[in-house]
């Protein structure tokens, strides 16, 4: 199929994300190894975007090259819920560029949300293929950041608070993790549909940046993807393969999780904490659930759990239009010298300052893909799995710059393979019936 200039236009812009959103972020993180200052630019490289996009998305509708369809209208559904919710705002200035740091505001929603209507038009499928290649190629990178990070003392590297979690180029070990896990499950996924061994390499290696992320509800995500893909294959050969990627991933965390905790312990002398490990995190929590203590219950996911029953009353005041986007610090009852800016649950945060309506849009529009994916039996498959393991991994996690612009790239893509497929799926069967 013969790309158009708007094609080409949308397709280097996506490119451009890919690579240069990490790669401000690396830029920050060695300036401030060495002293220099620098402001965090990484919101600007997804904001500039949004005008390109915006430009991309509409002329292509009004010359009719793209369909208008259910997808177009809950994102645009989603974007005016996100100004209207805007406008209602606790803080207006923070719902527009998001809370210092995380930069989740309107501004960054619409940018997601065209990244997603522009990717689910991409039909050509060599620029399918070089963008996820690309990111593939980049998370490579981001791996041999976070082993620098965990077993190196180089000045040059930039560390995390705790210097035995490794964050990559994504300024968290949280976000590390997310992003890994979408790694691990697109080409573990892979190399199980195709049998192509350098897949299966490629799992163990972004397996390596997800353990030293040391994030457990990633962790967690993944080992529920790979029994669901189990279910998912049903086919022996299948099976098999999934046995052996499970046992590789095994193998690799044991590795990996023994050799930072030596290096970082007795090496470098740091204490570890039991839950910023996801052996000792989880023996903590299993140790909690038998005691059945209510204090400790609270403390159980790193304290998510007391975040989530604190901020859940506020639903009965905010559940219509929210509190604002990224204003979960204004409605949070801080009582100490932390503050806590978001509710380390995806869906929790969008119906607390997007509201109820928002959190409908979004959670049909995740349900449409999930059903869909399920009937399709194609290569497609791992990037239904890198959305699936994401989207699992968001009841404990949060969403961030760093990963969410590339949730919704792949999200677009797997959107635009079902749209096509689908369609040609009908076409043959009202062919047979003629």
């Amino acid at each position: 199929m013969e790309r158009t200039i708007l094609d080409k236009i949308k397709f280097y812009v996506l490119v451009f994300l890919i690579i240069a959103l990490p790669f401000a972020r690396f830029i920050h993180h060695t300036l401030n190894a060495i002293n220099v200052v620098s402001e965090d630019k990484r919101a600007y490289v997804l904001w500039m975007i949004i005008p390109i996009l915006s430009f991309t998305y509409l002329f292509k509708l009004v010359r009719k090259e793209d369909k208008f369809t259910y997808l177009d209208i809950i994102m645009i559904s989603l974007a005016v819920l996100a100004g209207i919710s805007t406008i209602f705002a606790i803080r207006v200035r923070v719902s527009i560029y998001g809370e210092i740091n995380r930069y989740e505001g309107l501004l960054s929603l619409v940018a997601y949300y065209l990244i997603f209507l522009n990717a689910k038009s991409i039909k050509d499928e060599d620029d399918k293929r070089t963008l996820i290649k690309l990111f593939l190629c980049v998370g490579l990178f981001q791996v041999l950041y976070a082993i620098l990070q965990v077993y190196t003392h180089l000045d040059f590297v930039k560390r995390f608070s705790k210097p035995y979690l490794a964050t990559g180029f994504c300024g968290n070990p949280n976000f590390l993790a997310s992003y890994m896990a979408m790694l691990v499950v697109f080409t573990g996924t892979y190399y199980i549909k195709n049998n192509k061994k350098k897949y299966l390499i490629l799992a163990i290696i972004y397996n390596i940046g997800l353990v030293l992320g040391q994030s457990t509800g990633p962790f967690l995500a993944v080992i529920m993807v790979l029994i669901f893909i189990m279910i998912y294959f049903r086919k022996k050969e299948f099976i098999k393969r999934t046995l052996l990627l499970s046992l590789a991933l095994l193998a690799c965390f044991v590795v990996v999780n023994k050799t930072s905790v030596y290096v970082q312990e007795k090496v470098f002398k740091n204490k570890i904490a039991d839950e910023y490990n996801i052996v000792r995190e989880i023996s903590y929590t299993s140790d909690v659930i038998t005691k059945s203590n209510d204090v400790s219950l609270k403390r159980l996911g790193n304290g998510r759990l007391e975040i989530w029953m604190k901020l859940l009353p506020q639903v009965k005041k905010y559940w219509l239009v929210g509190a604002g986007l990224d204003n979960i610090a204004y409605i949070y009852p801080q009582s100490n010298h932390i503050i806590y800016d978001k509710a380390h649950n995806v869906y929790l945060q969008i119906l607390l300052t997007n509201g109820l309506p928002a959190l409908i849009f979004y959670c049909s529009l995740c349900l449409i893909i999930f059903i869909k994916g399920f009937k399709l039996k194609n290569d497609d498959i791992a990037l239904y799995m890198a959305f699936v393991v994401y989207s699992i991994q968001a009841f404990v996690n949060i969403s961030a710059i760093d990963v969410a612009p590339f949730f919704f790239l792949f999200f677009g893509l797997l959107a635009s393979n079902f749209n096509e497929k689908l369609n040609l799926k009908e076409l043959i069967h009202k062919a047979r019936k003629s």
